[in-house]
Order: structure tokens, then C-alpha cells, then sequence
């Protein structure tokens, strides 16, 4: 009896998870800019609104739009993974052409290390 339990048991469970499996991909990428499919306009702006959201900032419409624009080099109307791919390689190649420049240590003063002079009374 336990056998024919833990076995029915068993089979449900693998059912279900096949079908959590399956089901879950399609919703989960349903309209979402995953880079696995090509965005169109209103996708592509949709994820740069979750994306600003995510990370506290201020969502701009018009900013989002200029970028697609930029992003769809081929103008189809669309946002391809290799147009997303290649602005990303052509952002890193800029950065790293760009030097970063070095900010001056702080130096520590007598009085960041606990031996700050007493005051002193100009003379007269």
C-alpha cells in the first residue's frame, strides 16, 4: 500500500513539474525583453520602464524611444538580439578607450588620526 502510494505520488509530482516547466517558459517570457527574441517598440520601452523601476530611476519615454531608434540599425522596426548584442560590445569598446582618471589620495591629516594640535590664541 505505501508503495502504490509513494509511486502515484511520485508520478504527480514529475507531471506537474513538466507542466510547471513548459507552461512557465511561455509566460515568463511573454512580452518581456529577455534577449532571446526580438523587441518591437512597445517591448522594448516596457523593459527599460521595469528596468528603471528595478533600479529607482525616473522613466523617460522619449529617451527610451531614442534609443530604440538607435539600437534598430537595420530599421526593421525591431530590436534584434545581434543589435543588442553589438551596441552592447561597442559600449564596452568606448568605455575602455575612455581612461579613468585617477583621484588624488586623501591624506590624512593630524587630526583624522586622533592627534588633532590644540587651539591656539593669537597673540597680540
Amino acid at each position: 500500500m505505501n508503495r502504490k502510494l509513494f509511486a502515484m505520488a511520485l508520478v504527480v509530482c514529475v507531471a506537474a513539474l513538466a507542466h510547471a516547466e513548459g507552461q512557465g517558459n511561455s509566460q515568463k517570457t511573454a512580452g518581456k525583453g529577455n534577449g532571446k527574441k526580438a523587441m518591437n517598440l512597445e517591448e522594448f520601452c516596457a523593459m527599460q520602464k521595469r528596468m528603471a523601476e528595478k533600479k529607482g530611476r525616473k522613466y523617460d519615454q522619449a529617451k527610451a524611444e531614442a534609443r530604440f531608434k538607435k539600437l534598430d540599425t537595420n530599421k526593421d522596426g525591431k530590436v534584434s538580439p545581434d543589435e543588442r548584442a553589438a551596441a552592447r560590445k561597442k559600449n564596452k569598446k568606448q568605455k575602455a578607450a575612455v581612461p579613468e582618471v585617477p583621484q588624488p589620495a586623501a591624506e590624512k591629516s593630524k587630526c583624522s588620526q586622533g592627534a588633532c594640535p590644540a587651539p591656539t590664541t593669537p597673540k597680540k
